[in-house]
């Protein structure tokens, strides 16, 4: 099903417009002229105008010959900046596939209309709950090989809400760069004092393999990952190992962890952490 996914959300983006694709891109580098002055973040204020979610102008084309119904429904949160650009897409309300890495592809691509006070645009926090829908197309590779993709079968439905307000006052800096999803070049922050830990909101039961199960091997595996700013796992990796299928093992159902990422001063923040997996037979 990976791979399927995979597929899936390089399908929907390059059917997207070249305005959005470079919009995209737009927002992984400072903008010339922001605010450099961090600039306070509202959640619920009465002369808040609220931001809104601007359609993408591309019709969307229905897959032909598509058999099968995947469906899934994930909710993020997100800053929206005073130039209608999404910032900290965290998923709040994970599936626990690759449909959440989706949903914050499909919404770090989104633009908005920006909130604003008395005519002047505001960042704003908000909630945003994404609805999608898929099916298979059977086809045939270049080598002539029958193959599986997954394909959008509906435009995802998403719908901006409130955000819980938070304790205190959270600020943005407009002209600090915002990446779409982790990679190598960010820089990790460390967990202690400022930077609070990442905390489980979904953790997926690992599975015996038939070998270990035949050959009663139990114990834990040691896995360091990377806790991305989305509350994603990225880069796992095996510290202590059991038994190889296990450890596989452990790293797959590691995978489908989904987190509340590291905080530092009311922004998400990725970090590395160290997780055990236990086997145990009954």
């Amino acid at each position: 099903m990976r791979r399927l996914i995979w597929t899936l959300v390089t399908a929907f983006l390059m059917a997207s417009s070249t305005e959005s694709y470079a919009a995209s891109q737009e927002a992984s580098t400072p903008i010339p002229g922001a605010p450099s002055q961090p600039q306070k973040v509202y959640f619920d204020d009465h002369n808040l105008t609220p931001p809104s979610l601007i359609e993408p102008q591309t019709p969307f084309v229905e897959p032909q010959k598509c058999s099968g119904d995947y469906r899934g429904n994930v909710q993020l949160s997100l800053i929206i900046d005073e130039q209608g650009r999404p910032r900290d897409v965290v998923v709040t309300d994970p599936i626990g596939n690759d449909f959440d890495i989706f949903a914050v592809k499909l919404v770090e691509a989104d633009r908005f209309a920006p909130g604003s006070i008395h005519g002047q645009s505001v960042p704003v926090g908000r909630t945003i709950a994404v609805a999608l829908r898929a099916c298979i197309v059977k086809q045939k590779d270049s080598d002539g090989k029958k193959t599986q993709t997954l394909h959008l079968s509906k435009r995802p439905e998403q719908k901006l809400a409130y955000a819980v307000v938070p304790e205190k006052d959270v600020f943005l800096n407009s002209a600090s760069p915002s990446r779409p999803l982790y990679n190598q070049a960010d820089s990790l922050e460390k967990v202690g004092g400022a930077v609070s830990a990442p905390k489980a909101i979904l953790q997926a039961n690992a599975s015996f393999s038939e070998y270990a199960r035949k050959n009663k091997i139990q114990g834990t595996v040691v896995l360091t990952l990377i806790v991305d700013a989305h509350g994603l796992p990225q880069e796992v990796h095996v510290t202590r190992s059991l038994e190889p299928s296990l450890d596989q093992e452990a790293i797959a159902a590691v995978m489908r962890y989904r987190f509340h990422p590291a905080m530092k001063a009311g922004r998400p923040v990725s970090v590395q952490v160290s997780v055990e997996v236990r086997f145990k037979l009954y």
